[in-house]
């Protein structure tokens, strides 16, 4: 089938997520809990996106979706240009898509990207990147973090509750 292609993608943003978690040591204090913190919460946003994902190429298989693109649950897409899976939302706009190597989450003025090791947050033009796996570095822009992860967590969340809903209504052996 041609949604095959999500596959790759759900593991690279599975794999992220488990070297992200595989990171996360002993606090030895408040600072270093919130670090923890932060990159915990980063792996479970790449860890819905790739639930996302997942359940929108079962949702196209249960409709038999042959086409490059296949509409699912009224408002959202999934298709394949090029070789490269994206997943899009009508309204509000939302997209999941594999671009310039990187896989990118955007709704409204909210992006996520990871491209290899490296996070990429953004609200409106102010971006943070990182490789999340270096608590390290999550420490260097702590306050940051937790300012972008905000807002990039609650348009995650609620565009994964969308779809969620989506697959229940009709496809609920797709939720898991």
């Amino acid at each position: 089938m041609v949604f095959d292609v999500v596959n790759g993608v759900v593991a690279t943003l599975n794999s992220a997520a488990n070297r992200i978690r595989s990171a996360i040591g002993e606090a030895a204090g408040l600072h270093e809990q919130r670090a923890n913190t932060a990159m915990y919460s980063i792996s479970e946003l790449l860890e819905k996106l790739a639930s996302m994902l997942r359940m929108a190429k079962c949702i196209a298989e249960k409709i038999g979706a042959e086409e490059p693109i296949a509409s699912l649950c009224t408002t959202w897409r999934l298709m394949v240009s090029d070789g490269k899976p994206m997943l899009v939302r009508v309204k509000p706009a939302t997209t999941i898509a594999y671009r310039d190597g990187a896989i990118v989450f955007q709704r409204g003025d909210v992006r996520l990207e990871l491209a290899g090791n490296m996070v990429k947050l953004c609200k409106w033009n102010y971006c943070k990147e990182l490789d999340p796996a270096r608590r390290d570095k999550v420490l260097e822009i702590l306050p940051q973090l937790f300012y972008l992860l905000r807002e990039v967590g609650l348009y995650v969340n609620k565009s994964y509750e969308a779809l969620r809903l989506c697959a229940k209504q009709q496809y609920s052996d797709c939720l898991g």
